[in-house]
């Protein structure tokens, strides 16, 4: 972004240089000598030792009416150069107040971070933040974009003002007013810094799923920021509190989508870059795992999130809508091992599945047992995944942990296999929209991710439907309470 404000007022001090020269041209070109006399007294009757241009250009009016000079265009020419050096000082931080414009701004609403984030001093933001305590933080994040939009909108409205003076050949360029945001040039759209909304998996659930397919679908510079743990959420489900996020994501055709992780440093600084110079909305999704949280060494942060990218439970993608991936796509698979296989492998050759990733957090600890000698008929877990429902039946899936030589068969709990053949599907789901199985297949799968959207509009629609509901009851009964009117409220349909 900064490059690009440092662009924006080196094309500002040019625009200003040629509005200076055409007020030049103006007044000594266009001008006989005769008139100069009456240039001299426009001055002196100025009494002053500087002379502002546009008192200047508004005391020869009179000269107007011989058809000499344009005073309206050299007053618009003067006023669009001051306003033009005025909005270039401020773009370099060198105007009123001081300090270069914020390069994005920053909406906090996860949970896990709002906690430090929101205390004095532990907020060390080098750019405009927002904590949100409230559950709004989408409405918050979209009305503070709008404003934004609103401010650089008058930077917009002089540039092409000026633009047009110059190229009118001496006609006055009328003041339309600011552009609405649908007819800004992808230039003029750069101008407007990103806001990046901070969710955690918990808040995403709780406050701003019905919020996220509106924002997705806007073309506002919105970049939706997901912090994920791979949650299983403690609320008697055995998969992750929003499995689907990426893929419902990847549904808003118009979106940028990022799902990264700490442990792919490269993947993730480029795909954020990328998504913060989109001129849309993005969705980024980052694996972030807790080392207190979900059980493990706290020096395995990286080492977990690398283990989750190797066991497809958490698989590395990108979609840019502006360009093409790998074969002509726009989904990227880049920084996952084995992009042409169902499984990664370990050292041993064997597949590393979701549940290798999970046997290393304490928190999925009761999913694991030592695998029983009485066990009937154990099968791989790797096997019992891939096998149909019939062939599953009566089956004990299984794998093998620990170190080379120490390994001990483990058997995996139903909700654990589950997951496993769901990541596993997902996976596939993916490498066919990236065009590394069959066309037909990546035709089935774009179907599911059109369906899955649909589903998801269909739920943020009910909610927002129940949500209405809920507040007319609640405005009702506060009215029949003021009122002194007692028994049932009804259900809230007649408002």
């Amino acid at each position: 972004m900064r490059p690009i404000l440092r662009g924006h007022a080196d094309r500002l001090a040019v625009l200003e240089k040629e509005c200076s020269a055409a007020i030049r041209e103006t007044l000594s070109g266009t001008l006989p000598l005769a008139d100069l006399d009456r240039l001299g007294e426009a001055i002196r009757a100025a009494g002053k030792k500087e002379i502002d241009l546009s008192d200047l250009a508004a005391g020869m009016e009179d000269a107007v009416g011989g058809g000499k000079v344009d005073a309206g265009r050299l007053g618009a020419l003067v006023e669009g150069a001051r306003d033009l050096a005025s909005l270039r000082l401020r773009l370099l931080g060198k105007g009123e107040g001081g300090g270069e414009r914020a390069t994005h701004g920053l909406v906090i609403a996860a949970a896990s971070v709002a906690r430090w984030a929101a205390v004095y001093p532990y907020n060390p933001f080098a750019v405009p933040a927002v904590v949100d305590t409230t559950g709004h933080a989408a409405p918050l994040a979209e009305g503070l974009v709008l404003g934004e939009i609103r401010a650089v909108a008058e930077a917009v409205a002089l540039e092409r003002r000026c633009r047009q003076l110059l190229a009118d050949g001496g006609k006055t360029a009328g003041d339309d007013g600011a552009p609405p945001w649908d007819d800004w040039t992808g230039e003029e759209k750069a101008l407007c810094p990103p806001l990046l909304l901070l969710f955690d998996d918990e808040t995403l659930e709780r406050h701003g799923s019905a919020h996220l397919s509106r924002l997705l679908h806007s073309d506002l510079p919105i970049k939706i920021v997901l912090l994920s743990r791979l949650d299983p959420g403690g609320r008697g489900r055995g998969s992750e509190v929003s499995p689907d996020a990426g893929l419902v994501a990847l549904a808003h055709r118009g979106c940028f989508t990022l799902q990264s992780s700490i442990a792919h440093a490269d993947h993730l600084a480029h795909g954020v870059a990328h998504a913060l110079a989109f001129p849309g909305p993005a969705f980024i999704r980052i694996h972030a795992p807790s080392p207190l949280e979900d059980g493990f060494a706290p020096d395995g942060a990286v080492e977990q999130a690398r283990l989750a990218v190797w066991s497809r439970a958490f698989p590395l993608f990108r979609r840019d809508p502006c360009a093409a991936g790998e074969q002509g796509r726009e989904l990227a698979l880049e920084g996952n091992p084995s992009t042409g296989d169902a499984w990664a492998l370990d050292r041993s050759g064997r597949p590393v599945t979701y549940a290798h990733w999970a046997v290393t957090e304490k928190r999925f600890a009761h999913h694991f047992r030592p695998l029983p000698k009485d066990a009937p008929k154990p099968i791989p877990l790797e096997e019992y995944v891939e096998a149909t429902d019939s062939d599953r039946q009566g089956r004990t899936p299984f794998i093998l942990a620990g170190e080379d030589g120490k390994e001990t068969r483990l058997e995996v709990s139903e909700p654990i296999a589950e997951a496993s053949r769901e990541h596993l599907r997902i996976w596939n789901l993916l490498r066919d929209l990236a065009g590394l199985t069959s066309d037909a297949a990546a035709a089935a799968h774009s179907e599911e991710i059109a369906a899955l959207g649909r589903r998801h509009e269909e739920e943020v629609a009910a909610a927002r439907e129940q949500a209405k509901r809920e507040l007319t009851a609640r405005i009702q009964s506060r009215l029949r309470a003021f009122a002194g009117v007692t028994g049932p409220a009804g259900d809230g349909k007649g408002m």
